[in-house]
């Protein structure tokens, strides 16, 4: 390890380094410019060509050229001496891992630079319809060149030919998703007539790739599988160009598409990236953790859209992250919004985005009939849960306050509510901090609607012409959400809504391993017990009686926290409604489908 450091050193100028992300002028046998550590308007740091060294006056940073590209970077030291070596043309070789491995990483990356390289190629070479669509998205072609997006033709063998033409080798082709292979061994190009987005990690390496369809084409978004040098959970697409931006005004915006963030950097809106076609992983949090204290989200205003960003809220604040929504209007997303209205308006959106908690209640307030009876007690006992995470005594008295508006409850009996809930999961609420070298927690699924979502799912499989019925069903969504199957059904929709058939390994590019197993598992083990429509009916009608057995319960749970004085009338209601729930329940458990 000495060695090539002292390499680096020798082969590497720390002022043109430094120069490459400061301005620097000289003064005497030094140089000075303004510190990029701390805002400043006088500078006071300085380099030291002589001695290949930097100190701040003002902030009293300093360090040799390694140590600059760490606290530049926010890399680590291998990190940091990895990235110099590729720019002194230094070989550096980890440590981690035998030798064949790293020599395999080293084929993949450079597999992956020569693929990345020749679908540009293809975007930049004359009138197609990779350009064309380009053109009519609004991207700049300094933006395409910044982000390298590119184009794979209408053809079964382009990439496969560029490959074996550049002698390289075509299982690596396969393991990296590049090329696919028929039933009968014939190798193909997996990317054809799509616009291609290169996927970066953040030692700018090219990892993966996403192709969006030009035509009517299904799926419309095709993503790299992962290998041994692509892991989608690990990284953010667009970080290796925010990162700068993010740490210097310490807030990253999260969106969804690759089209999101390309859009939002053309417009000057630096911060952006997106999750790379998952839910906002653990990894991911702690990765923006590295750049910033504070996230934005920015999802589609759709149901999936929504149950994303709740998601992420949560996984954000475990990592430490201070979280805020940004709406919208309109129901568009931040691609449309920004190439009609511009720069200042979605500045001013990010500026008017709101806290986590707010974005809760009004989110899943708007799921229920809050003129119900039936509304306010479904609404009362999901949002009780998210108040017991507020950990400010003020501000979770002012969300009280507006569930109690929201539901004519009395605050005292929300109050209880979330007290009581507070008291039986643990004695005093706690941070909610993840420290960085904790795991991923487990993927979890709901055992009791297991049964019930895994005919559901087995249905939309072999029953594609069902899928968008099925998944506008209310009653079916709510029913898939937090259940740990709801993912899959997202993917359902986007990817196979409306298709002749599903391509179970399109679909398993969007889903993380332990979604993808369990999707693999319905495939191949889930028998439908009737036909489609028998299937459905029983389906439903064990839905509808978990959800009348959920609402007597949270029925009875109220009525234990109402005041007889302040909550008179509510309680003459709730027991009205607990007897017609009871019947109900009765006349499903009498009778089941097909009788």
């Amino acid at each position: 390890m000495s060695d090539i450091v002292e390499q680096i050193k020798s082969n590497i100028d720390i002022v043109d380094v430094i120069s490459s992300y400061v301005p620097l002028k000289k003064a005497g046998s030094n140089y000075k410019g303004l510190c990029p550590f701390h805002g400043e308007k006088t500078p006071s740091f300085n380099v030291s060509q002589d001695k290949q060294f930097y100190h701040c006056f003002g902030c009293g940073a300093h360090g040799d050229v390694i140590t600059f590209v760490q606290q530049m970077e926010n890399l680590d030291f291998l990190d940091a001496v990895e990235k110099l070596a590729d720019r002194a043309g230094l070989e550096f070789k980890r440590s981690s891992g035998s030798k064949a491995q790293e020599e395999k990483r080293d084929r993949l990356y450079d597999l992956s630079r020569q693929a990345a390289r020749h679908f540009y190629k293809n975007l930049r070479d004359g009138d197609n319809p990779g350009i064309r669509y380009v053109v009519k998205r609004g991207i700049s072609p300094e933006t395409a060149k910044k982000f390298g997006i590119g184009y794979a033709k209408d053809q079964w063998q382009d990439m496969a030919d560029f490959l074996e033409k550049q002698k390289l080798p075509r299982e690596e082709g396969l393991e990296t998703g590049l090329l696919s292979a028929g039933k009968n061994g014939r190798v193909y190009d997996k990317f054809r007539n799509r616009v291609i987005f290169p996927i970066f990690n953040a030692r700018d390496k090219v990892i993966g790739f996403g192709g969006r369809a030009i035509d009517d084409s299904t799926p419309k978004y095709l993503n790299s599988p992962e290998s041994e040098i692509f892991k989608k959970k690990d990284n953010l697409y667009g970080l290796n160009l925010a990162k700068s931006a993010i740490r210097k005004q310490n807030t990253a915006l999260v969106v969804e598409g690759y089209m999101d963030v390309v859009s939002l950097v053309e417009a000057g809106i630096e911060i952006a990236v997106a999750s790379l076609g998952t839910a906002l992983t653990p990894e991911q949090a702690r990765l923006l953790k590295r750049y910033a204290d504070t996230v934005v989200l920015s999802y589609d205003s759709d149901r999936a859209g929504q149950a994303a960003t709740l998601r992420g809220i949560d996984i954000l604040r475990d990592a430490g992250l201070k979280v805020r929504v940004l709406r919208v209007e309109g129901g568009k997303d931040p691609d449309e919004y920004i190439r009609k209205y511009g720069r200042k308006a979605f500045e001013e959106l990010i500026e008017k985005a709101v806290s986590f908690m707010e974005y809760k209640v009004d989110t899943i307030g708007a799921r229920y009939d809050l003129n119900t009876t039936e509304g306010s007690i479904g609404f009362l006992e999901e949002i009780s849960g998210e108040l017991r995470k507020v950990r400010s005594p003020v501000e979770q008295d002012g969300y009280i306050r507006k569930v109690a508006e929201m539901t004519g409850f009395s605050e005292s009996a929300i109050r209880r509510e979330v007290e009581q809930g507070t008291s039986k999961d643990s004695p005093s609420p706690q941070p909610l901090q993840r420290q960085p070298e904790q795991e991923e927690e487990p993927f979890r699924i709901d055992d009791k609607k297991s049964p019930v979502l895994r005919l559901l799912l087995k249905l939309m499989l072999t029953h594609p012409d069902l899928i968008l019925a099925i998944a506008g069903n209310d009653e079916i969504t709510e029913y898939f959400y937090g259940s740990g199957y709801e993912h899959i059904m997202e993917q359902l929709v986007m990817q196979s809504g409306g298709a002749a058939e599903v391509d179970i390994d399109a679909l398993c590019d969007g889903l993380r391993e332990p979604e993808e197993r369990l999707l693999r598992s319905i495939d191949a083990a889930e028998v439908l017990p009737g036909d489609e429509e028998t299937v459905l009916k029983e389906c439903l009608r064990k839905i509808r009686l978990d959800s009348l057995m959920r609402r007597q319960s949270e029925i009875t749970k109220v009525l234990e926290i109402l005041n007889e004085e302040e909550d008179a009338e509510q309680i003459r209601t709730l027991s009205r409604d607990l007897m017609e729930i009871g019947k109900e329940i009765k006349n499903l458990n009498e009778r089941s489908s097909g009788r």
